[in-house]
């Protein structure tokens, strides 16, 4: 989804989005630890990073399977300029539209700790938008968000 957001945002002239993605990110730092303690730890990174993007004037998405309810808080809290948009999805969904086929490696054993066969997502209240993705398209949701975004005064309709 962060793709279709990025373009979206581009139409609107926003040209300077930078997308900090789970999986790449994780590719790039050869770290495919899925234990709690290496996600939260990925996760700050992309953050910190995510802030030095900012600081620089970009407009930062940071995409990822953040399953820990504790640590979204805490980054909530300690964050300024963040809004938590939570994808509801049920399993079976995320396991059709798994083209990367980590849900069937994590089944075979090939990848530990993944969040939906071996871990919980914990749903908490830190979110500012929830976008149900099993009802709604990927053109919906997106401008749910770019709505969302409107609303925040941080994008501006053309």
């Amino acid at each position: 989804m962060c793709i279709n957001l990025k373009n979206k945002l581009k139409k609107l002239n926003i040209n300077n989005v930078i997308n900090l993605d789970g999986d790449l990110f994780r590719k790039k730092i050869k770290n495919f630890d899925y234990k709690n303690k290496s996600r939260n730890n990925i996760g700050d990174i992309k953050l910190k990073i995510g802030e030095k993007y900012k600081l620089k004037g970009k407009f930062v998405l940071i995409s990822g399977i953040a399953h820990d309810k504790l640590w979204r808080r805490k980054i909530k809290k300690n964050t300024k300029d963040y809004f938590e948009i939570f994808l509801k999805c049920s399993l079976k969904t995320c396991q059709k539209r798994d083209f990367k086929k980590q849900y069937a490696k994590a089944k075979e054993g090939v990848i530990k700790n993944f969040v939906g066969i071996h871990e919980k997502y914990e749903v908490g209240n830190s979110h500012d938008l929830v976008i149900n993705t099993d009802r709604l398209s990927k053109a919906k949701s997106v401008s749910e968000v770019i709505n969302f975004l409107i609303k925040k005064k941080y994008v501006w309709k053309k």
